[in-house]
Formats: structure tokens, sequence, C-alpha cells
């Protein structure tokens, strides 16, 4: 079914064509990925800083930086490895250094800005998630790299990655610039215990197909064996993801075309504040302290057998099947998340990086960047740690759909009709308190939920205004 269009993500992302962005090279490129998924294309845009570039082509990893010292900033994540692994390597070929500061999303993005609007040459390259790009392009605090993947050699194959996750994390509107590459590729799964659902009297080869039956199965997991029904990340960050992902499937979008909250209109405000009642009714049979468990809590738990079902991101598959680390491994299963009334879309998630617009080291932080995601470095840390990358070459490749079996079928299907959060200048503003409503409608049963979801669209309206929209045109503030 077609989607529908937001303002802040293209149709055309959506549908049988690619894209008409001025920096797009059309050169027909398909993949393993139907649809708007098939194919991607690199940049020919002006670059940020012509005068300081040669036109020559750009080989990734065969240059000389000695004595630079580049500063990745970045989240913990399951593919930090591989970046880590292959950005020394870069730092051996090219005598440069390369230092990673981390921490859990959302402190990332605060200290990012606080450095982006100092000004400060601190950070090189900037890791963010692509729902941040808005704010950074439009401060001003990334470096348009469009001239440089122009530059790209062939056998970087800009071409290889799946289009509408470049765009998604790259592109921002209208804007002919590319500002970023995707560094963690996401879908938001199902995975289950097969022994739980069995104990439970579930069938371990039939996950929960409707949201109405995901607080059933986690009622029959809790009561019927020694472990929790139902995990997923409720963190302030977390919980507007989880709330959007079956809004999405009610048909309820965030906006309309006006930056009016779409999700307090009238024709949409009782599904709203259904999914709100379903995530009530499901995590009374999620572990203690559900409220604020994150990524790393709810994978724990889960790979430690204490709950038989958990939403995570596709990423954290790895340590899932990592026998060290995980309990379940035999007994691991995942699918597709729970269909709503109106589709069955998979939420797409995703971590890029960018190069600082502030960097005294441009060229260095670009060419570290591009040989970390080179195709090589890609399949090989998809194969071996546990990357996960958006180039087609990779999601096919068989040794990693050994390595990632998921890839095999889930991901490609779950790909044909992925949506992203919204991608807006002012999200991030009203999406902090939205968390924190979220957070305690699932905690405290007796919040009301109608008055606290008002609030928030007041402050998505405000936001929304602020930031050069015209929500009044759709009405007054609720």
């Amino acid at each position: 079914m077609a989607k529908e269009n937001t303002g802040d993500v293209p149709k055309e992302l959506f549908g049988s064509h690619p894209s008409r962005r001025k920096f797009v090279k059309a050169a027909g490129a398909t993949g393993i990925i139907t649809g708007g998924f098939a194919g991607c294309t690199g940049g020919n845009s002006n670059g940020s800083s012509p005068t300081s570039t040669s036109e020559s082509e750009i080989v990734p990893g065969e240059r000389d930086f000695s004595g630079v010292e580049l500063s990745w900033w970045d989240h913990e994540s399951p593919t930090l490895e591989a970046l880590r692994k292959f950005s020394q390597e870069w730092a051996e070929k090219t005598g440069a250094e390369v230092s990673f500061t981390l921490g859990q999303p959302d402190r990332v993005r605060d200290k990012e800005q606080t450095v982006f609007n100092s000004g400060s040459p601190e950070i090189d390259i900037a890791g963010h998630l692509y729902s941040w790009l808005p704010r950074y392009v439009e401060g001003g605090h990334l470096m348009d790299m469009s001239s440089h993947v122009e530059r790209l050699h062939s056998g970087w194959k800009e071409n290889d990655w799946v289009q509408a996750v470049w765009e998604i994390d790259g592109t921002y509107q209208d804007r002919d610039g590319f500002y970023a590459m995707p560094t963690k590729f996401d879908v938001f799964n199902h995975w289950h215990n097969k022994a739980l659902f069995e104990e439970a009297g579930l069938d371990p080869e039939k996950p929960p197909e409707t949201m109405s039956d995901l607080p059933e199965y986690a009622k029959a997991i809790s009561e019927n064996t020694d472990a929790e029904g139902f995990a997923i990340p409720w963190t302030q960050f977390a919980a507007p993801w989880q709330w959007y992902l079956f809004a999405h499937k009610h048909g309820v979008p965030w906006y309309d075309e006006n930056g009016y909250p779409a999700f307090w209109k009238e024709e949409h405000r009782q599904n709203s504040i259904k999914v709100l009642e379903m995530w009530q009714e499901t995590t009374k049979y999620s572990p203690d302290g559900y409220g604020n468990m994150g990524y790393a809590g709810t994978t724990t738990s889960f790979i430690q057998g204490q709950v038989g079902m958990a939403y995570q991101w596709v990423a954290f598959g790895p340590t899932m099947m990592n026998p060290e680390k995980s309990n379940i491994v035999d007994d691991l299963a995942w699918g597709l998340t729970a269909a709503g009334p109106d589709n069955n879309d998979q939420l797409l998630g995703g971590w890029q990086a960018g190069v600082s617009k502030y960097s005294e080291n441009k060229e260095a932080a670009f060419d570290c960047l591009a040989y970390v995601l080179n195709p090589e470095n890609s399949l090989q840390g998809a194969r071996d740690v546990g990357m996960a990358s958006a180039r087609q070459s990779v999601i096919g490749d068989e040794q990693v759909q050994e390595a990632q079996p998921w890839y095999d079928e889930m991901v490609p299907t779950a790909l044909e009709s992925a949506f992203p959060m919204p991608k807006r200048v002012g999200w991030l503003e009203s999406v902090t308190g939205f968390g924190s409503f979220i957070q305690k409608a699932i905690t405290n049963r007796d919040t009301d939920l109608e008055s606290g979801l008002q609030e928030v669209a007041a402050n998505t309206w405000e936001t929304s205004k602020r930031s050069g929209y015209s929500p009044s045109e759709t009405g007054q503030k609720p």
C-alpha cells in the first residue's frame, strides 16, 4: 500500500522509482531489495570546502595523514567493535590516530549539540541518529560530503547501498547536500524463546500476529513459566519509538503537512490512546523496573532466559546468537513485529556518521569514515563481528546470512515496508516530553491518557510553530 507522507521523508523513497534529487546519479543499480529500497546512489553536489580539496579520485586509506588525531563520537552499540577495528586499520595505513568518545544515545546527542553550538573542533566524526540530522543540518554543523562521495573510486560502490537507507540517513528535505553515511543499519524486530513458548503452551513457530495478541502471549508466558512475558526498551529516549511503532500501524501519522500533531486529530486520537492502553496491558507481564529498561537491559534479560519475548533492533541479534553471552542460542527465534489494523510496516532505525563542519581534519575524517564503510570492511564486519550494514552485497551474502540468519528472509521482507521516525526540525524538542509522558502512562495505569496526550500535542504544536511550520493552518493549539 502507499505510504502516507508526513512531510518528513519524500514519497519517492517508498515507490518504484529512484529519487531525482540533484545529487543522485541514477545509474539504475538494482539489488535484492524490491521497490523503493532497490539500488542506491552517491552524490555530486558542490563540496563544503572546494578550495581545500583536490578533484582527484579518493581511495580511502591510501593518503598520508601522519600526525592527524581524529575524534569520533558515537554511542555504545553492537556495531562499535567493527567501527573501532576498521578505523584502527585506517590509522595504521595513514599514520593517523583515532579515538572514540562514547555514551548513551541521548547523552551523545546533547553533548554533540553543546560542542557544535560552541564551534569547537573537538569532534571530527559525529555519530548520530537519522532523526537528529535536521537539527544538525539546519544549524550548519555538518560538512556537505557530496563532492567527496562523487570522487570516491568506483570500487567503493556507492550504488551498493539500499537506496532508502542511504537517503534517509544522509539527506535532508529538498537540499542537494549529503551529510552522513550509514554506520549501523537497523530494523525493529520480534524475538522469542522457543522453549519458553512451548512451556507456556504457545506454538514456538508462531509469534504474535496482531497487536492484540501481544499482551495475551505475554500473559501466557508470565503465568505458565518462571520467566516474565515481554521486554522492550522504555527509556525516555526509546519510549516514543515504541508508541509510534503501533500508532503507525493504526494509520496514525505524527504530523500533518502543516506540522500539526496529527495524532491529536479527532480521526486519530482514539487510536493513539488505544496504543498506549495496549502497552499498559502488555507491560503487566514485563520485568521489574521495565519503565527505565534500556536497550542493553532488554537484551540481557532476554538472553539470560528471564523474558520469553522481546522487541529489539536487529543489530542486537549477533549478541543473542553468541554462545559466550547468550543462554538461549538454541531456542532463539525471530520475526516481524505484530501487525496493526492498518498495516504491518516495520520500523526503520539506524545510526550514521558525518564530518563536523568545525573539524580541522575534514579530509582525514572523511577518508577514515569511507574506509570503515567500504565494501570489503562492511562485508568482513558483518561476517566476523556482527556489523549491521545497509549494503545490498552484505545483506545478500551467504556467509552473512549464516552468521546472522535473519538477513536471509526477515530483513529483506521488513525493508519492503519499512518506515522511519519523523525527520524534521522541532521533533527532538517535542519528543522528550512525549517520552516522559509514555513512561508515566505505562508505569502508572491510572494516568489520564487523553489529557496527557493533549499536553504532548500542545507542546508538539508549539515546537512546530517555533521551527517554522504553520500548525495553526490546520487547527488551534490543542
